[in-house]
């Protein structure tokens, strides 16, 4: 895969602070303005895109915490 194509992994020992959750955000931002920036220019309106994006987060977390429950 091509050095702009990835996204950076955890850097932080401790998995479940506010820090990790920041730093997984700036890891991510790249790649989700480009999706937003590839949604808009298809047609679709900013707000629908960023609506959608949290649907799929809700969805993941939602996942998440059934998983933890679980064990």
């Amino acid at each position: 895969m091509a050095e702009g194509n990835r996204i950076n992994a955890p850097t932080r020992e401790e998995r479940g602070t506010l820090a990790t959750v920041e730093e997984c955000k700036f890891a991510l931002a790249p790649s989700l303005t480009k999706l937003m920036e590839m949604a808009t220019s298809a047609g679709w309106q900013r707000h629908h895109v960023a609506i959608a994006m949290a649907m799929f987060a809700d969805e993941a977390f939602d996942h998440t915490e059934r998983s933890h429950e679980a064990h």
